[in-house]
């Protein structure tokens, strides 16, 4: 079923339940005041026929004929007004000339309180039936009770008006329903075309074709709006994404590229000739160094590949950083030496979560990074330290800097700076962003705080203190 016959039904379904609710609030309301009719009605009668009779406690008599020869108690039917005049014993002393023709009497029901009036509704001949109670004094409200003035109605009297009434109301239901299931239809139709709009739009965008984007037509709902920019957004990432997969493409397949045409070049050149042992061996030596460049590569590749997937699945135990920090600073004294860095290392002791395999991967990228775009005799300045929930640690050298330009793109895949540049050979790129993923593993995070070309750069690790669980 479509969405359009879906709210079509709906339209058509909540205006029958809505016309149902008002006609039977309107039949209710108008019967509620037919009744309140029927009261008045029936007092009044009570209140006039007496004057046209006298009685006492010992009398009763007729004075006045023409009240009881009106049409409405002559005939017996839904539309008769009913007398009958009791005494105090409720013996029946009177009659309308409708009761004497079917010799019928009203429902006697004793009543206690004999001071004021009584209506009550009953059952006669199956049919609802209404009597008012009229108490009779012998002279007038200062006398004693001498009887009771009955004046009863069938509901019919009334209510034929509300059968007709809610007969037609019921047929005008019937007759509108086709009208309202059409108006539901344009109306569903009408807000359903931005949709059929959007899609057929949407069924042109491809991977070739990404650059598609949906327009806000002017006049649209809020909701077709919001719509609309969302998919646009949506597009945008695409088109990003798709971009970022193509350049990562064409980045993994240059950096693995060139030690491979460096192999295969060095190897081609080796066997060309006969060639002492001792060449040879150098010749394997560097293919070695070329298939352990690229073996790195690939690891690092597999490494952010697992950290997209959420699939770093390592254990997390509560550690020092400062001392996994120190043994990195160790295994990089010799490069340290080489380029004749002054080292200063201020790392204050806390206790984080994290693992330790990858937080020394986290150090040695940053440190490694730092060693390499340092100057000669330049420095390397660490400093670790408690924040309220996380611990900061500072990485900071005085080396080439960072161009502003390229700042906020120094954490993309396989990014580098110009090739004037010193790198190390050794380097695709990814350093910067595994670090960052490894930070975000453990809650924290890798953020460049500062650089300046031919300054240095500072960079700082945070990561969240360790909690230990309150017993």
């Amino acid at each position: 079923m479509t969405i359009k016959t879906r709210l079509t039904l709906w339209y058509a379904g909540i205006w029958v339940l809505s016309m149902l609710l008002l006609i039977g609030m309107l039949f209710f309301v108008v019967k509620k005041a037919i009744r309140r009719e029927m009261r008045e009605l029936l007092q009044a009668e009570a209140l006039e026929v007496p004057k046209s009779f006298t009685l006492s406690a010992t009398s009763f008599k007729v004075t006045e004929t023409h009240p009881w020869e009106e049409i409405e108690h002559q005939v017996d039917s839904d539309l008769a007004l009913y007398l009958q005049i009791l005494d105090a014993a409720g013996h029946v002393l009177h009659r309308s000339d409708n009761l004497l023709l079917t010799n019928d009497y009203l429902p006697i029901t004793p009543m206690a309180e004999k001071n004021t009036d009584h209506f009550l509704e009953t059952s006669k001949n199956g049919k609802t039936f209404f009597l008012f109670y009229h108490p009779l004094r012998e002279h007038e409200t200062t006398g004693a009770f001498v009887g009771w003035m009955q004046v009863g109605a069938y509901e019919g009297r009334v209510t034929t008006f509300l059968q007709v009434l809610s007969r037609w109301l019921l047929i005008g239901v019937a007759g509108t329903l086709g009208p309202a299931v059409l108006v539901g239809w344009f109306l569903a139709k009408k807000a359903l075309t931005p949709l059929d709009q959007i899609a057929a739009i949407a069924n042109t965008v491809t991977g070739e074709k990404l650059d598609v984007r949906l327009p806000v037509r002017a006049g649209s709902s809020t909701e077709i709006v919001h719509l609309t920019e969302a998919l646009n957004n949506l597009l945008r990432r695409l088109e990003d994404a798709f971009a970022k997969i193509s350049q990562f493409t064409n980045d993994a397949a240059h950096e693995l590229l060139t030690p491979l045409t460096s192999l295969l070049s060095d190897i081609d050149i080796t066997l060309r000739r006969e060639r002492p042992p001792q060449e040879y061996a150098e010749a394997l030596q560097r293919g070695k160094a070329d298939t352990e460049h690229m073996v790195a590569i690939v690891k690092n590749l597999l490494f952010l590949a697992r950290a997209d997937r959420s699939q770093l699945a390592l254990p997390m135990t509560p550690l020092e950083p400062a001392g996994i920090l120190e043994d990195v600073l160790d295994d990089f004294a010799p490069l340290i030496y080489a380029k004749a860095l002054q080292l200063k290392v201020q790392a204050a002791p806390v206790e984080i979560s994290g693992n330790e395999t990858l937080l020394r991967q986290l150090f040695a990228n940053l440190i490694k990074n730092a060693i390499t775009y340092s100057n000669p005799n330049g420095r390397l300045t660490i400093k670790a330290q408690r924040g309220i929930n996380e611990w900061r640690c500072e990485i900071a050298d005085t080396g080439v800097g960072i161009p502003t330009a390229m700042q906020n793109k120094i954490f993309e895949r396989f990014f580098r700076l110009d090739e004037s540049r010193p790198r190390d050979s050794s380097g695709a790129g990814l350093g910067l962003p595994i670090a960052r993923e490894i930070a975000r593993h453990h809650g924290g995070e890798v953020e460049l705080v500062w650089s300046e070309p031919g300054q240095g750069a500072i960079f700082r690790i945070r990561l969240p203190l360790f909690k230990k669980l309150k017993l």
